[in-house]
């Protein structure tokens, strides 16, 4: 008996456990964002102890970077921060009067409806209120509407006099081009592996891009690329990119993403994680992007919790999205798995309990709820 039992505990000590988590941080989008960027390094730190591998997505700010990966650094000292990088408009400036004030126009339309509220309240209320004369804007000036989509979470004022200031071209990404994703390890990465795959020419409205790597464990090699790909931002924002769509865009992140681990080998199992912003619709959650996730499972890459039990990692029962208009459950956080059994991958959604903020509300860590996996 004593040998099983030491036998069993050598099996789970080999298992490795990795854990993408969308922390929200989006100051001016999500609900409580400074208040929860103050407990969450050391939660993190507490509930995330057994995984090996963590990706972190919406960690916008440079304050809450730096604070985040000192905290878990004794823990994860292996670790890859996305670089922050604008993307400047081509002119100055980049609006006109005439297409900000006037009748049906966003700022007089904001004006009207917005001006008493702050933060994420004005940016819901532009969303609501104002999303015809957000539509007429992108019809009348492209580049216009993308740099004033892009100053979210930004004073109205200031913001106005930036996207019709005549001296400065301005930023046509949010939160001052953060990628805004971490990818952090107890495991070594291999020497040469880690990378940055910059998305820049692929994004609208916020800056993406690609983290990876490889790792080691227990003569396993394994290729991991941390992503937060193109949201569908339709209900906040039109389109006013590239592509055509919201949608477009997304799948052609996926696309530059499986072409990438193409090129990492055969010797490799490749797990790409993160917020893709897209989910299969289940018997009970609903389906948004679902040509790119399809996409990638076309690819041979398992979604265990889908395929085995479906749930949401973006759901109404979180008090955060409750406090949004959202009416719908989704999947959007994934780990796609190729080069192992599916049957022998293990997922189990995390951090879903309330945490008391300094405010006084008693809610959750993120939007999002955490996905762990493990693998034998």
């Amino acid at each position: 008996f004593l040998f099983a039992f030491l036998g069993w505990s050598n099996f789970v000590q080999a298992k490795l456990q990795i854990t993408t988590y969308n922390l929200g941080l989006a100051t001016g989008y999500v609900p409580f964002s400074k208040e929860r960027a103050v407990i969450l390094p050391n939660a993190l730190k507490e509930s995330l102890r057994d995984s090996k591998v963590l990706c972190f997505q919406e960690v916008w700010n440079e304050a809450d970077v730096v604070r985040i990966s000192e905290e878990l650094k004794e823990q994860y000292p292996y670790q890859i921060l996305a670089p922050k990088a604008q993307k400047y408009s081509s002119i100055a400036p980049v609006c006109k009067p005439k297409n900000l004030f006037g009748e049906g126009k966003v700022i007089t339309c904001l004006r009207k409806n917005c001006l008493s509220k702050s933060g994420d309240e004005f940016t819901a209320c532009v969303s609501e209120k104002c999303q015809d004369a957000m539509n007429l804007l992108v019809g009348e000036n492209r580049l216009c509407a993308n740099a004033l989509f892009a100053q979210v979470g930004k004073n109205p004022a200031i913001t106005i006099l930036e996207v019709l200031n005549p001296f400065k071209k301005i930023g046509l990404f949010s939160y001052e081009g953060a990628v805004g994703t971490m990818l952090l390890s107890k495991i070594p990465f291999t020497s040469g592996s880690a990378q940055f795959t910059d998305l820049a020419t692929l994004s609208t409205t916020v800056h993406r891009g690609i983290l990876s790597a490889q790792i080691e464990n227990e003569g396993i090699k394994y290729w991991v690329a941390c992503n937060h790909l193109t949201a569908n931002l339709s209900l906040a924002a039109p389109y006013a990119g590239p592509a055509h769509s919201w949608e477009e865009e997304n799948l052609v992140q996926v696309e530059k993403l499986v072409n990438m681990a193409k090129e990492k080998g055969h010797d490799n199992v490749k797990i790409l994680m993160g917020d893709f912003n897209c989910g299969l619709a289940s018997s009970n959650v609903s389906g948004d992007f679902e040509k790119s996730c399809q996409a990638i499972m076309d690819q041979g890459y398992s979604d265990s919790l889908y395929s085995k039990n479906p749930d949401c990692t973006y759901c109404l029962d979180n008090k955060i999205v409750g406090m949004t208009k959202e009416v719908k459950s989704y999947q959007l956080d994934h780990t796609f798995v190729s080069g192992i059994e599916p049957s022998l991958l293990e997922n189990k959604i995390v951090l879903k309990n309330n945490y008391p903020l300094s405010n006084g509300q008693n809610v959750p860590l993120s939007d999002h709820y955490g996905l762990n996996l493990i693998l034998p």
